[in-house]
């Protein structure tokens, strides 16, 4: 393992010189101190406090793992070991010994199989993976459990043609940090055709807008990150024609590295106070700005003794600059600053920076320089010029303490925009925006950040500067200081039941389960409200929870749609019917006829027993009909049916016997060589409807209808025949 401990020892300030200073600020520098380096809480920070990473590739070239380990850890981002899975399998516990795992391919794993168990199993239970270019695309690549992790499922890989950094989708994203440039070199290897899961997004892409960087931010039981940076990882300090070690490929490796392990309260900004001063100011301030809440780390670095180096400074969001003893190397320091900035760094300095300066590149981005200093009057805010302004958020008082130490009469900065000032007119808040390279956000606090809590005449912590620094480091990072806790979602499983229309509203009450908001009051949505006969059954509702910030959150709950409404069934009265004797008579489909009638509130079925078609003799049936919905509910009704037989037709007696006309409007007339004794009609229910003795029938205000008509003669014969009404 190769360790890169960020120290260094230097020369402690004289007591002359800081005497000499205490002279121009009034600030009591007569206590000497020795720290050096980064420190949080007073500690030195150095390579234990990185993220460990254990490189896992398959190549048959140790060399090439040398290169990533060595890349990586030249970052000071993380802190690397290798594991050459060509020719082993790490476990489950020498994993889970790592904080997060890069992963690539180029010759096959040993086992495939069981290193993406393993490696499904480490995240499973909150470990933290990266993968890069050839996963899928080798002789044994890496599968089992892995699979169901994967964020690029490639089937081709392309190469041979130089391509760059192309369209950075997400430049916000925490991968993109200090990610300027980016050369795949001659070959520029790059897996293609690949899905991507649900969930998932395309930070950056090549310039071919083939996706470069691939990020989840809750994949699995664990809900843990994941990304997949899609270029081989060894640079062209191992092979010519591989990505170019001059641009920024080890960097975005090592964010994603980092971000992955990154939980919520990881992604509350971070923050370097650099400052030229005594011990018990810096920690001050350091105690100052974690007692705000809003960052997830403060650490303190001693510019009177040694200079933080780009790497340094790259592992935090924001630096806070401010001196009152002399910079050990401001020349260097500003060099550094220069870089930081253009590389996207945001730099908030305060009192006394800009006469006791720090040079070098950070001249260019100063806000107010050339300046004089002034203390002994007790001062407040006056003028705010911009009262919106996010970095004055909550600010409602500022005390300056007895001192007030500020700047004054100095030049600002053009494009550079005065926010806030004292009573006395001097400035006290300065912004600008779109500086350097990188178009960056800068700020200016005019006062002496420790306070009244390190020395009796500083700024009153009873007042709002800790706010106010905050505030200016968030602005500077484009964060909103108002952090917010999103509301919890909790749903319901709910039963709704259709109304006698077949319909059924529900509101978000009913499916919520209890969902509520630490800091504020909730309103509640759902994406489907009304249901019909179609939806019965389980239907999935998406409930969505929005606190007085706007965030969101939802849930998911099934509404089962069910009918409890019985249909309803209207049958006829008993009926008698006849039939011809040696003949049948044959049941006729009643339901189709319209004769049996339903209704529901959903579809709805009708069955006929006995059924129609059935052959049926001289007697009396009880003929049942059963109506049945979609959801099973039914209801019954029956008739009795008396079947009786008739003589039989006398065949010469009505041989020339016609009937018309057939169909007829308002009469029919029956002829034949016989005498007309009765006429009987029966619609087709064998109800009776009407008689004659007549061999004409008035028909007029019959339904248009089939009707069934017997005749008698003078001699006792009968016959039936049919005709239709219309």
């Amino acid at each position: 393992m190769k360790k890169i401990t960020i120290q260094g020892i230097f020369l402690i300030m004289t007591l002359f010189c800081s005497a000499m200073y205490a002279q121009i600020t009034g600030v009591n520098t007569s206590a000497t101190h020795s720290q050096y380096g980064i420190t949080n809480n007073t500690a030195t920070r150095d390579i234990d406090d990185l993220t460990t990473v254990l490189i896992c590739g398959a190549t048959t070239e140790q060399s090439w793992l040398d290169d990533i380990e060595e890349q990586l850890d030249n970052t000071g981002l993380v802190d690397t070991e290798t594991y050459n899975i060509n020719l082993g399998t790490p476990t489950l516990a020498e994993l889970q010994a790592y904080d997060s795992i890069l992963v690539f391919t180029d010759a096959g794993a040993a086992d495939g199989t069981t290193f993406g168990n393993n490696l499904a199993t480490y995240i499973e239970n909150g470990g933290h993976v990266v993968d890069a270019t050839f996963e899928d695309i080798v002789s044994e690549p890496i599968t089992g459990n892995f699979n169901s992790y994967k964020l690029f499922n490639a089937t081709n890989y392309v190469f041979g043609t130089l391509q760059t950094l192309g369209t950075v989708n997400e430049p916000g994203h925490p991968i993109m940090n200090n990610v300027n440039s980016f050369n795949g070199g001659t070959s520029s290897f790059r897996v293609t055709e690949g899905t991507i899961p649900t969930g998932a997004s395309v930070v950056a892409e090549w310039s071919d807008g083939t996706p470069l960087v691939i990020a989840h931010p809750n994949m699995g039981t664990a809900n843990t990150k994941r990304a997949f940076i899609n270029f081989f990882p060894v640079s062209d300090n191992a092979r010519d024609d591989f990505w170019d070690a001059s641009t920024d490929g080890a960097i975005m490796v090592a964010n994603a590295l980092n971000w992955v392990v990154t939980d919520e309260d990881d992604e509350l900004p971070n923050v370097l106070v650099a400052g030229a001063t005594l011990v018990e100011y810096l920690e001050d301030v350091e105690l100052q700005l974690e007692g705000t809440g809003n960052f997830s780390a403060v650490d303190i670095f001693f510019t009177n003794n040694a200079t933080p180096t780009l790497a340094e400074l790259q592992n935090y969001d924001a630096v806070y600059l401010f001196t009152d003893l002399d910079v050990l190397n401001p020349i260097a320091f500003g060099d550094v600053l220069e870089q930081y900035i253009n590389g996207g760094g945001a730099v908030l300095d305060a009192t006394f920076s800009p006469n006791i300066p720090i040079t070098g590149g950070f001249t260019q981005y100063e806000l107010y320089s050339n300046s004089g200093q002034s203390n002994g009057t007790n001062l407040g805010i006056g003028t705010i010029n911009l009262p919106n302004h996010p970095t004055l958020d909550s600010v409602n008082t500022f005390d300056g303490g007895t001192s007030s130490y500020h700047n004054t009469l100095g030049t600002l900065a053009t494009g550079a925009t005065i926010v806030a000032e004292y009573t006395t007119g001097a400035p006290l808040v300065i912004v600008a925006e779109n500086i350097g390279p990188a178009n960056v956000r800068r700020a200016f606090l005019n006062f002496y950040p420790p306070s009244i809590d390190a020395r009796d005449d500083f700024w009153d912590t009873n007042s709002d500067g800790a706010t106010l620094m905050a505030n200016t480091i968030y602005w500077l990072l484009d964060v909103d200081t108002n952090t917010n806790n999103a509301p919890q979602a909790q749903c319901q499983s709910y039963t709704a039941i259709l109304d006698a229309n077949g319909v059924v509203t529900i509101t978000p009450d009913n499916i919520d389960g209890g969902s509520s908001d630490s800091d504020g009051t909730i309103t509640l949505s759902i994406d489907n409200a009304t249901f019909t006969c179609a939806d019965l059954g389980e239907n999935t509702v998406t409930l969505t929870v929005t606190d007085d910030d706007n965030a969101t959150a939802t849930c998911s709950a099934i509404v089962t749609v069910v009918d409890t409404t019985s249909p309803t069934i209207n049958c006829i009265a008993d009926i008698t019917v006849t039939y011809l004797e040696g003949e049948s008579f044959e049941l006729p489909n009643y339901v189709a006829d319209g004769d049996i009638t339903g209704m529901d509130n959903c579809d709805f079925t009708i069955t006929q027993s006995p059924a129609a078609g059935t052959t049926l003799t001289a007697g009396t049936y009880t003929i049942m009909f059963e109506i049945t919905d979609t959801s099973n509910n039914t209801e019954t009704c029956d008739f009795e049916l008396t079947v009786d037989e008739i003589l039989g037709l006398n065949d010469i007696a009505f041989a020339d016997l016609t009937l018309f006309p057939n169909p007829a409007t308002t009469q029919v007339t029956i002829k034949g060589n016989f005498e007309v004794a009765n006429l009987t009609v029966f619609n087709l229910l064998g109800q009776k409807v009407m008689s004659s003795t007549s061999e004409i029938l008035n028909i007029q205000d019959l339904a248009d209808a089939m009707y069934i008509v017997n005749i008698t003669d003078t001699e006792g014969n009968t016959t039936t025949k049919r005709f239709i009404k219309r």
